[in-house]
């Protein structure tokens, strides 16, 4: 099911985990990263971002599997690579747009973000959501990908819209696990 595949990249991509930090700024990276994307580009990038978070120094080695690691996860079908995300190639893995998610993974997603992210904030603007390194970034959504979800959840009365006049605003959308069932009751 790929709600269920979005949903565990979302959780492996969190800014607040549980995922390790270094997947969350390589999916930000990611569109970025010279295509294709090598498996020695993609092993810099979790050093880096390790050395950041941490001040840590990894084994080249421990850095390399966990470079193919993150590749394989989303390149092979029995993992996250239904969602299309990266391609295999013969020089590397090629990063694709891929189909924006199910609107009620965008909602979930959304409700687990605000929590670790906008805590008690009522309000967001639809700007900040679309920023690049912004929510709609995590998985991957245009501008105009993240506002058709945010108008279905809108419609179906998961969060209000507020575009009368700009800033736009979007409010605070339940707690995710109010959010959690509706994801599968349309299939």
């Amino acid at each position: 099911m790929p709600e269920t595949l979005w949903l565990m990249h979302y959780h492996l991509s969190a800014p607040h985990g549980p995922g390790p930090r270094f997947w969350h700024d390589l999916t930000l990276r990611l569109p970025e990263l010279s295509q294709p994307v090598t498996r020695e580009e993609v092993a810099s990038e979790i050093a880096r971002s390790v050395r950041n978070e941490s001040g840590a120094e990894l084994k080249e080695r421990g850095v390399a599997t966990t470079a193919t690691v993150f590749l394989g996860s989303y390149t092979k079908s029995d993992a996250l690579g239904p969602l299309g995300i990266l391609q295999d190639s013969e020089s590397g893995s090629v990063y694709e747009t891929p189909e924006a998610p199910p609107p009620g993974v965008v909602g979930y997603a959304l409700a687990h973000y605000w929590q670790g992210q906008l805590g008690a904030q009522q309000t967001c603007s639809l700007d900040d959501l679309s920023v690049p390194s912004g929510f709609g970034s995590l998985l991957f959504m245009s501008s105009f990908d993240l506002n058709r979800a945010l108008r279905q959840l809108s419609r179906q009365g998961v969060l209000e819209l507020w575009m009368a006049a700009p800033p736009y605003q979007v409010t605070r959308p339940p707690a995710p696990e109010a959010l959690l069932e509706g994801i599968y009751a349309s299939e």
